[in-house]
């Protein structure tokens, strides 16, 4: 092989780096470099987006990849503003722009965990989906309350079925006033769920009207200061119980407490 040859091996490599950034059923494609790419017939924008090594252990906590984008970056504050709430999926590839053939090998794929927000840029924090498989998962716990989520595995119930179409008046962080809501006793929807455009937000306290939010629903309070109010989905909550179980949802089946357990086995007496 010849000098030039060789040399063309090591040198003469136009590296690019390309990312998917999926938030909810959105998707949103950079290039890192001065100017946009065409890949498997997507467009990627130019961007100043860049991350840090990519990592491949075991180790959990040394298994995350950050991604850095600028502090006005639609993506980046749309993240930010729905952490938790919107699923997310990172997939970064890697290829040359002087290649022909487009042979991008995937790097990376995760998800966001968490979000911080910088003088001048905004830190996506990633775990690999290959270390989040080696999470442990979390055992059944004895205990007198259901085990399970509402509306989730375990639980069985599917939460269109008991949801309310309801109109959002006002909203004053963390409180949304929901007229329909007043039509049930306090506490119904303690617990339960309210939905707008497809996002969701846990209800912790309900009162009259008023429904307390762990926190605030994208995009919500910018539609009722726009309009007036806006249309929202409100299901019910449930206190775990037994009654509850089977009163509000006819599905003490599925119950996942031992509400007729009396003392522990792990006290500390003996057994006999």
């Amino acid at each position: 092989m010849s000098y030039t040859a060789i040399a063309a091996l090591i040198s003469g490599k136009r590296p690019l780096w390309l990312y998917d950034l999926t938030l909810g059923a959105t998707t949103t494609r950079y290039a890192a470099r001065s100017a946009n790419y065409t890949y498997a017939s997507n467009s990627y924008t130019a961007s100043s987006i860049a991350h840090t090594r990519i990592r491949q252990t075991s180790a959990i906590g040394r298994a995350e990849t950050t991604i850095v984008l600028p502090r006005t970056d639609a993506f980046a504050i749309a993240v930010r503003d729905n952490i938790g709430t919107l699923e997310t999926a990172i997939t970064i590839r890697h290829g040359f722009v002087n290649d022909a053939d487009q042979e991008f090998v995937v790097k990376f794929r995760g998800r966001v965990i968490d979000v911080r927000a910088m003088l001048g840029t905004i830190t996506l924090v990633c775990e690999n989906r290959f270390t989040e498989m080696r999470r442990k998962g979390l055992a059944a716990v004895m205990q007198r309350p259901c085990r399970h989520a509402l509306y989730h595995t375990g639980c069985g119930l599917n939460i269109a079925d008991f949801e309310t179409a309801g109109t959002a008046t006002a909203w004053a962080s963390p409180v949304l006033t929901v007229t329909e809501a007043g039509a049930q006793a306090d506490g119904y929807y303690s617990g339960g769920v309210v939905t707008y455009a497809g996002a969701r937000q846990m209800i912790v306290s309900h009162t009259g009207t008023a429904l307390k939010l762990l926190g605030p629903v994208p995009d919500l309070a910018a539609a009722i200061a726009a309009s007036g109010s806006a249309s929202v989905s409100i299901a019910p909550g449930c206190d775990l119980s037994t009654t509850t179980c089977n009163g509000r949802f006819s599905n003490i089946d599925n119950f996942g407490g031992f509400p007729w357990m009396t003392d522990s086995p792990f006290d500390g007496r003996a057994i006999g």
